[in-house]
């Protein structure tokens, strides 16, 4: 374990597309983009899906733009919406499904993938949104390759955490890297890690953030935020 770098070393760094397509940062910034990165995009190693490690860059700043060059997705497609987190009650599954259901009761438009690993102890909630929001999934349970993992963060429009516990937020992470637009509780380590902008207090702030990007995903697949990742450790694989 090393700590990521102090902050006369901060440092923006620009997501690219690959001429090849969608693949890992890590992997497209030192295959396809060399001419274009500085010296932590090759220190950068190929982040490993959040359920066996991760790596981040070598940096205490990150600043993601991703969906200009990553997704060229039709305005008029459905919000995509992804929740990449342990099928365990600390994750707080029951908010997250519940605002769905609330926002298909709305008629709001979404599509959901629903990733992470599944235990012998699954909360409930999983059975009953697997049926309620059936017409709206696109992906439901783990994907083993981390290929195919990365390529559905690539596609996915909105990050979703509602965690009640959480030590570094890694699958946030990820997915931010991948392009999604984060939306994080107000607490545990989120703050210290995201703006204030993708962060909400209670669950009416969540539900209506994702009402709003239901209606206009183009807010989602546009952006640009900054990430502070200063004071988290970093593996090295």
């Amino acid at each position: 374990l090393t700590e990521a770098s102090s902050e006369d070393d901060k440092e923006k760094i620009p997501c690219e597309k690959s001429p090849q397509g969608l693949v890992p940062p890590g992997e497209m910034r030192r295959n396809y983009n060399s001419e274009k990165c500085s010296p932590v995009c090759e220190e950068s190693q190929i982040p490993p899906s959040s359920n066996s490690g991760y790596c981040i860059p070598n940096k205490s700043e990150l600043s993601l733009d991703c969906r200009a060059g990553w997704n060229d997705r039709s305005k008029d497609e459905p919000l995509h919406i992804v929740w990449p987190h342990r099928w365990e009650h600390d994750k707080n599954p029951e908010l997250f499904f519940q605002t769905l259901f609330e926002l298909k009761a709305e008629g709001s438009s979404f599509t959901v993938s629903v990733l992470g690993q599944e235990y012998t102890d699954v909360p409930e909630i999983f059975a009953e949104a697997a049926e309620r929001l059936k017409e709206h999934i696109q992906q439901w349970g783990h994907l083993a390759a981390k290929e195919d993992y990365y390529r559905l963060l690539h596609q996915a429009d909105v990050v979703v955490s509602t965690a009640d516990h959480e030590f570094y937020g890694v699958s946030m992470l990820e997915a931010v890297y991948c392009g999604c637009y984060p939306l994080c509780p107000n607490r545990l380590v989120y703050p210290e890690i995201f703006p204030k902008e993708c962060l909400y207090n209670t669950p009416q702030q969540l539900r209506k953030r994702l009402r709003d990007f239901c209606r206009r995903p183009q807010l989602a697949r546009r952006h640009s935020i900054n990430v502070s990742v200063g004071q988290l450790p970093v593996i090295y694989m």
